[in-house]
């Protein structure tokens, strides 16, 4: 309907109320608050420190025949791993980051996180938080993963 939107938290709310049929939003207070909670997490500081300190630079620059900055990497890594252990922390050991369903949190972090263990220093940090790693293999199993797994050279 020609109907244009951006920002990832805007569409993947009009995504959920456009087809109810299978809501990504938690009904009770508790879960819809730690998604939120989640999402502010990726949004504010994993997203900053995985994507423009590590992913940016151990994989966009080369493509663009540009050096990867180590100490950029050196830099982020320390703060990537400190959101990693609080959503690890908050999730606890459930099958999705708030409890037994998926929710816009875990749809916002797993993108992130797959790229993350493409790398020596992400799969060592991932590592270190075993459920974690457990709940991003259960996501990348997942057919609407596996249509839309990201592509890497």
């Amino acid at each position: 309907d020609g109907f244009m939107l951006y920002e990832t938290q805007a569409i993947m709310r009009y995504v959920d109320e456009a087809f109810p049929a299978a809501p990504l939003q938690p009904i009770e207070l508790h879960p819809f608050a730690r998604m939120n909670q989640i999402m502010g997490i990726v949004d504010a500081y994993l997203t900053p420190s995985l994507l423009a300190g590590v992913v940016y630079q151990r994989m966009v620059a080369p493509m663009l025949g540009q050096q990867t900055d180590e100490g950029a990497v050196s830099a982020a890594l320390p703060r990537v791993e400190h959101c990693l252990g609080e959503i690890a922390r908050l999730a606890g050991d459930g099958p999705f980051l708030t409890g037994d369903s998926i929710t816009l949190a875990d749809l916002m972090a797993v993108p992130q996180i797959y790229y993350f263990q493409r790398f020596p220093d992400g799969r060592a940090q991932l590592a270190g938080f075993p459920a974690l790693a457990a709940w991003s293999r259960r996501m990348e199993e997942r057919q609407s993963f596996a249509v839309t797994r990201p592509a890497l050279p």
